[in-house]
């Protein structure tokens, strides 16, 4: 018999534990702690809870979230795939592909129009048309490489619940200005300052507002206890922070050694070191080359409705186009075919079926048009490197213009 797929239900909870504990072995998590974070995730918990059932067993779960999602100004719904499990006894049957294919069908009727995950391996979600959509470049330097500046003196640690919440609101401002991080809500919240383990700070200009904050926590390494800054999200929201912010982790220079950070791919962040040289057996030199960074790959994105996507997608430009798209989905059949993309005065209207006399015709699979979507990949990149046919492509670089964002990233991760 197949397996069904379906949402959980409280009764699945002690199954799908059971499962979890043998795919995401973890010191301190127990059947009972398993069962926990099941049922009251911040996250979601019951309400996100997705499982395959075969003669009545549980084979099969994984977390539905719901979030929204920064693209081009505005949010959008996804769906966010997370905590995929099977049981030991029935994997390499096929049965995980089928359970994101059934749960991807089953986000696009809630009303998703993307769905954003984390992967175990890359090439299992491409062929599930999840295209790579994050790229960070992270650095280990000592926090002296960071240039002074007296803005460190605004600089203010978040420590009561009031002052936790004026750093939420910079965040607010700050990542709908970015592509790919998420709106954060009270729930969403509790995992960043779950076990007092990160703490805050926050930028203030001369008039007191907050305009930057910084959220880090202190590691020690072994054998010997190394010093360690990681840094794990800066935001600001004038140059005036982000110097000010830079200065004060500059400040700390003299009781942590070393400073982990993961820069986004245009914050330009070596243009402000005075030192890019990593440590020296971190990692192998090519020459007289030496390392400076790492490229870190982190999440992919799919779209769960093409019409609906595209309809809401905000252009950068007021420039008129129509392009002719022919997708390739394999999972989804609302996504094969044609779609007729009118694109004036900043808005959208996509229909379904051909267009004739269109100025643009693409033809390409759901993953790439969902890393253009979300501004991992140009069209003419796309073009370039195979995964999409243009026809009458002279309009190119119009599209591009209009879908111009900044490119993705995000902090959370689920």
């Amino acid at each position: 018999m197949s397996p069904i797929f379906r949402k959980g239900q409280l009764s699945d909870i002690p199954a799908v534990a059971r499962i979890s504990s043998h795919s995401f072995p973890a010191v301190g998590f127990t059947l009972p702690r398993w069962e926990e974070v099941l049922t009251s995730s911040p996250r979601g918990g019951l309400d996100t809870l997705w499982v395959g059932e075969e003669n009545g067993r549980i084979i099969a779960a994984c977390q539905l979230y719901r979030f929204e999602q920064w693209i081009g100004g505005v949010t959008v719904p996804i769906m966010g795939l997370g905590g995929v499990t099977i049981a030991a006894t029935a994997r390499r049957q096929g049965i995980a592909g089928k359970m994101v294919a059934a749960a991807l069908e089953h986000s696009a009727e809630r009303g998703d129009v993307g769905t954003a995950l984390y992967p175990f391996r890359t090439a299992f979600y491409q062929k599930l048309g999840y295209g790579l959509a994050g790229e960070v470049t992270q650095y280990r330097i000592s926090p002296a490489a960071l240039p002074d500046d007296l803005g460190r003196l605004r600089v203010t640690l978040a420590e009561t619940p009031e002052e936790r919440a004026e750093l939420a609101s910079v965040y607010d401002r700050w990542a709908a200005l970015q592509t790919g991080q998420l709106r954060r809500t009270e729930r969403l919240w509790e995992p960043v300052w779950e076990n007092d383990s990160r703490f805050g700070a926050i930028y203030r200009s001369e008039a007191g507002e907050a305009e930057g904050y910084a959220i880090f926590r202190y590691l020690a390494e072994p054998p010997r206890p190394g010093r360690l800054l990681e840094i794990e999200e800066i935001g600001w929201l004038s140059a005036g922070a982000r110097r000010g912010l830079y200065g004060w982790l500059s400040s700390l220079s003299d009781q942590w050694e070393q400073m982990l950070y993961r820069a986004h791919p245009e914050e330009h962040f070596p243009e402000y070191l005075c030192e890019l040289r990593l440590p020296f057996k971190s990692i192998p030199r090519w020459h007289f080359w030496f390392p400076s960074a790492v490229v870190l790959n982190g999440p992919m994105f799919r779209l769960l409705d093409v019409a609906a996507a595209l309809g809401r997608r905000v252009l950068a430009t007021a420039e008129a186009l129509t392009v002719a798209l022919e997708v390739h989905d394999a999972q989804l059949e609302r996504n094969r075919g044609g779609f007729s993309w009118r694109i004036s005065g900043g808005s959208s209207e996509v229909g379904k079926g051909a267009s004739e006399g269109a100025d643009l015709h693409l033809e390409l699979d759901i993953e790439t048009l969902s890393r253009i979507y979300i501004g991992s990949l140009s069209v003419e990149s796309a073009i370039a490197t195979g995964k999409a046919v243009a026809k009458r492509g002279e309009a190119i670089a119009i599209l591009d213009r209009l879908l111009k964002v900044p490119r993705p990233w995000t902090f959370d991760r689920f």
